[in-house]
């Protein structure tokens, strides 16, 4: 940096006064025998001192003084000025303002630089903006995904529309239909995807696979289309892994109408993989207080009641017979 160095000579050693400025944090410091003693602001880029009165505290030493010293800055310094964000810093070389936004002044200060922000498009190209258009400063243009700002590029130049995109449909049975258009013709839905600004061949746009829940039988089965989930029994989960999803299977009342005591019948919760016994009945989603649940027992018929059953059959049967080989007279006069 810019200084200024004087030395003089008391018995037996030299002593070093020193005043440096650096212009760019707008400073000064006074040094002795390096050892900073004094430092105080400025403005600009040299400054002149009338008079300086320097003593020691020893005794008897005699005052000495300097008059009307200049110290000029030494090494480039200057404004930077970034024209999109309308500030300035002090750098102290050109190296230390790059950039395509940027603007070096050597040998200026902030205070004294215009270091206006510029002003670009600032394009809206959301649904029903129709791409809505201002030349403004960057500060001033609430840039997002459907808003943008373009350095040296205005309004007047025509390039702000509604941007189009890929409208991505993975729905069962579309096998990833693709079209490019703008957002509000792109269809809602939970298997509907829009992309702004790209191309169908841009978007990996396929029907989407899932995890498959068979709830009866409490298994998954992953990367499945819904397509090839669809049943009361199963259960499609978009997007997502088997580790991802609870599959456990559903319960329902089991009715058991005897197959441990005939004449008693039992109920009880359970899957239907549980529910496995000869006279098991599985009800999918009920509950015991929701079914009729009764043995189906039919006692074996008694002596008496075989007796007459087969007395029945016999008299039916001899009638039979009898009637059916009875003499006929035929008049052949």
């Amino acid at each position: 940096y810019p200084h200024f160095c004087y030395y003089y000579m008391t018995p037996g050693r030299y002593e070093h006064f020193e005043v440096v400025m650096d212009p760019c944090s707008g400073v000064v410091n006074y040094t002795l025998n390096g050892l900073l003693i004094f430092s105080h602001d400025f403005t600009g880029f040299s400054f002149t001192v009338e008079q300086a009165i320097f003593t020691h505290d020893n005794a008897g030493s005699t005052p000495w003084d300097l008059d009307n010293y200049t110290v000029t800055r030494g090494e480039p310094c200057g404004a930077c000025c970034d024209l999109v964000a309308g500030s300035c810093t002090q750098v102290a070389t050109v190296d230390d303002c790059s950039g395509s936004n940027m603007v070096y002044s050597e040998g200026k200060d902030c205070t004294i630089v215009e270091c206006a922000a510029i002003t670009a498009a600032c394009c809206d190209s959301s649904p029903g903006e129709g791409g809505d258009c201002r030349d403004v400063t960057l500060a001033d243009c609430p840039v997002s995904d459907q808003v943008t700002w373009s350095k040296g590029v205005s309004c007047s130049d025509g390039l702000c529309a509604e941007t189009p995109g890929a409208c991505c449909d993975t729905g069962p049975g579309l096998g990833g239909q693709c079209e490019e258009v703008l957002l509000e013709d792109c269809p809602e839905g939970p298997q509907v995807s829009w992309t702004k600004g790209i191309s169908c061949v841009e978007v990996g746009c396929e029907e989407t696979t899932g995890a498959c829940c068979n709830t009866l039988e409490g298994t998954c089965t992953d990367e499945v289309l819904s397509a090839n989930c669809e049943g009361p029994q199963r259960r499609w989960n978009k997007g997502a892994t088997c580790a991802e999803v609870s599959c456990n299977a559903d319960l329902g009342a089991c009715c058991d109408s005897g197959s441990q005591n005939p004449t008693i019948a039992s109920c009880s919760t359970t899957t239907v993989a549980e529910c496995d016994c000869a006279k098991c009945t599985w009800h999918k989603l009920q509950n015991c207080d929701a079914i009729v649940c009764e043995s189906n027992f039919e006692p074996i018929p008694t002596v008496s009641q075989w007796g007459m059953a087969i007395m029945t059959l016999l008299l039916l049967v001899a009638g039979k017979v009898h009637f059916g080989r009875r003499a006929v007279s035929i008049d052949r006069d």
